[in-house]
């Protein structure tokens, strides 16, 4: 019998064995249907789930009270180049912004990706990263829609950040390197503000994809939610 590990390869296509690989949840897998659970990248952070319900697209997640802690783990701490990523689909575009990755400390520490509403009637994604006293962010081109699923990934290369949207660049700025993060990375929760939708699978990885592995990453994940 194959190991949980290779399953999530064949399933998924996503290759967990490599080492800049920091951080992979398909949250749709058996084996994620349980809480707490480890990730599939070669790390195992424990993954605890806090009423996110799972399905076979992913987890749902209410925009009230439900997210998931991945721990601290200094690997999941960016303070150089980065990538995040999730597949993700939103429920409603009403009330605040729904928050995908949070481990920031506004202004001092650590970065957070979300959908924003602050200024827009349907939402695009921001990622944002702190310095002490400073912060820097970036918005993505494309406003989005509610039951459409899409795969956003960020990547930061120096201080240029780019946003992909299902494979294709949607939106360049300046980002800053974050300062090391004092809390727990969180997928919908920036102790505020979370997620109402639903999340198939998120990324990080320890350094900035190119075009062509973003493309890649998102042909051959793309399947299960078509």
């Amino acid at each position: 019998m194959k190991s949980p590990a290779l399953m999530a390869k064949r399933d998924t296509g996503i290759d967990i064995y490599d080492p800049t690989l920091v951080l992979y949840l398909p949250l749709a897998d058996h084996g994620t249907d349980v809480s707490p659970f480890p990730s599939r990248d070669l790390n195992h952070h424990i993954a605890t789930v806090t009423g996110a319900t799972w399905g076979l697209q992913g987890r749902t997640f209410d925009g009230t009270d439900d997210w998931i802690d991945c721990g601290s783990s200094s690997v999941l701490k960016p303070t150089g180049d980065f990538t995040v990523g999730a597949r993700f689909k939103l429920d409603n575009l009403t009330g605040g912004n729904w928050v995908l990755f949070d481990e920031e400390v506004y202004r001092a520490s650590g970065f957070l990706l979300r959908i924003d509403r602050a200024t827009n009637t349907t939402g695009q994604a921001f990622l944002r990263t702190n310095q002490v006293s400073a912060d820097t962010g970036i918005t993505g081109n494309t406003i989005l829609s509610t039951d459409t699923w899409y795969t956003l990934y960020a990547t930061k290369l120096g201080t240029t950040g780019t946003f992909f949207l299902n494979g294709v660049a949607d939106g360049t700025g300046t980002l800053n390197n974050p300062v090391l993060a004092t809390k727990n990375l969180f997928v919908s929760n920036d102790g505020a503000q979370r997620m109402k939708g639903t999340i198939g699978e998120v990324w990080m990885y320890n350094r900035a994809l190119s075009a062509a592995e973003v493309q890649q990453n998102y042909l051959v994940t793309k399947w299960r939610y078509i």
